[in-house]
């Protein structure tokens, strides 16, 4: 599994915006718009719609739909329960406060779930991913992704590639899906799943179940009393 460097510092920086009170579009250029919503996410009509170009699209402290389009955008949802487009493009994309929804699309994306209960699609792509605080359910999609759990009792499926995972705090149920991928529990009372392919799974600390299901895998369990199954675990 090669590694992968993702430059980020200069998307969060960009990331303390403060002051700005309705939702706006800024573009590469620094013009700014509010747009006739024309497009859709998961079914709802967008409240936020970005251009075909790179758009720093600000969420409001509500219930925002955004769609991004295309082109590598900076999303930051704010507060609220939102749902998130990001489309095509390298984008990055803070949901903020609230349960969101975020589909991170084609492209190589940085995802942050923030507070609350967050549902993530990595898309194709390899993307990081990081659920944060709450209890998750995130899917990294196709790529060689890397997902970070964080707080919170969290599903963690690295579906497609070879992925790189961690559920870090809570019990979390991992699942690898095909590739070869490494996975490593953290606290908590975790279960991990390695799926097709030579995997690496580590326990860590807590009480875990770990099953490679299939492949060449190698299995830790680490401290705390684990039940480990080389193939599938038993029903």
């Amino acid at each position: 599994m090669r590694t992968k460097r993702i430059a980020v510092s200069g998307m969060v920086a960009a990331l303390g915006v403060s002051g700005l009170l309705l939702a706006s579009v800024v573009s590469a250029q620094g013009a700014s718009a509010q747009p006739r919503a024309t497009a859709t996410c998961e079914g709802l009509e967008a409240t936020i719609l970005g251009t075909a170009g790179d758009d720093h699209l600000v969420g409001t402290e509500g219930d925002d739909v955004i769609v991004a389009l295309g082109g590598d955008d900076l999303i930051d949802g704010k507060g609220g329960d939102d749902i998130i487009c990001a489309g095509p493009g390298n984008d990055m994309v803070d949901g903020g406060k609230g349960s969101d929804s975020i589909d991170g699309g084609a492209g190589d994306d940085v995802l942050i779930g923030g507070a609350g209960i967050d549902f993530i699609l990595g898309g194709s792509g390899e993307d990081l991913i990081t659920a944060d605080a709450g209890h998750d359910f995130v899917s990294g999609g196709n790529g060689d992704d890397t997902i970070i759990g964080g707080k919170g009792d969290d599903v963690l499926d690295g579906g497609k590639g070879d992925d790189q995972i961690a559920g870090e705090a809570g019990d979390d149920l991992i699942t690898g899906g095909a590739g070869k991928d490494e996975i490593q529990g953290g606290k908590g009372d975790d279960s991990i799943l390695g799926g097709p392919g030579a995997d690496k799974l580590y326990g860590n600390a807590g009480n875990d179940l770990i099953a490679g299901e299939g492949g060449k895998d190698k299995i830790f369990g680490g401290s705390g009393k684990n039940k480990i199954y080389q193939g599938n675990a038993p029903e």
